[in-house]
């Protein structure tokens, strides 16, 4: 939802080139905010403890909670959590920690968090930490084509399948006929694109996306978000360089359907779930 002062910055947006009128509505039951709350309010705080990490702040959480606007301390605690469970940071004793070049640690003693050097990586990419310890699995195991184009998809949070209301049925038909042995969403969205790319080539682009209900628009977007991951993992020497030719080198096992559903499952958990059919 916006606030009543974005909704005001945009009626200035109306009659810009024509004369034009400006329509705001919003439910009575729930009236807009003055004012837009600020970002640290509206988003998860994980990046910034992970970067106050980097930067050898020992406590990360006093330092969101001296802010001019500190998040609640719950989801302090909560996103600190989430760091930890994805080994980007780990606690360490305030006698035994490690302080910064030229720093001091707090007086006082009590439980402190460094970065780990798995969370110095995942702080230089511009990702989700779960989708950042994605890509740098995937990597490592050699099977980056593939989820270099799910963590992508999931960054831009739109989907590359699309159809009419009045189709969704037969959409949805061809689509698990298409893509359904991946037995996966990320899986499924990483073989549209490949598709995509290769009916690209092959001038069939069109033909290619109406057939399966996909979104063009979408799988362009998608494509934009691989180079720039791709550009971020070589800058930080995962792969040898943001090329075809790196991507095929670090995808030597892009084709091992299991070890792809073990790097999504130790990324992604505990958000995973499987569906299972019992007999009627």
């Amino acid at each position: 939802p916006i606030s009543l002062a974005s909704a005001e910055q945009r009626r200035g947006r109306a009659g810009r080139v024509t004369p034009g009128h400006c329509y705001r509505l919003w439910a009575a039951s729930a009236p807009l905010s003055p004012e837009q709350p600020p970002e640290m309010l509206r988003a998860p705080c994980d990046e910034v403890l992970l970067a106050a990490c980097v930067l050898g702040a020992p406590s990360p959480a006093a330092l969101l909670a001296s802010s001019l606007t500190p998040p609640p301390r719950d989801a302090i605690g909560f996103a600190l959590d989430r760091l930890l469970e994805r080994q980007a940071v780990e606690r360490v004793e305030a006698a035994r920690a490690f302080p910064p070049a030229g720093g001091r640690l707090p007086a006082g003693g009590g439980v402190m968090y460094r970065c780990t050097p798995l969370g110095g990586h995942l702080s230089s990419l511009p990702l989700d930490t779960r989708l950042g310890k994605m890509l740098l699995l995937a990597a490592l195991t050699r099977c980056l084509d593939p989820l270099l184009t799910a963590a992508a998809a999931l960054s831009l949070g739109a989907s590359v399948f699309s159809a009419p209301r009045d189709r969704q049925q037969e959409a949805s038909f061809l689509q698990r006929e298409a893509y359904g042995q991946t037995r996966s969403d990320q899986l499924a969205a990483a073989a549209a694109y490949r598709g995509w790319c290769d009916a690209r080539a092959a001038g069939k682009e069109r033909g290619y996306c109406e057939a399966r209900y996909l979104n063009a628009r979408a799988l362009r977007d998608l494509e934009a978000a691989r180079g720039e991951l791709l550009r971020h993992l070589a800058s930080a020497r995962f792969v040898k360089t943001p090329t075809a030719e790196g991507i095929a080198e670090a995808s030597t096992f892009a084709g091992d359907d299991a070890l792809l559903r073990g790097v999504l499952c130790a990324a992604l958990y505990p958000n995973v779930a499987a569906a299972t059919r019992t007999a009627p």
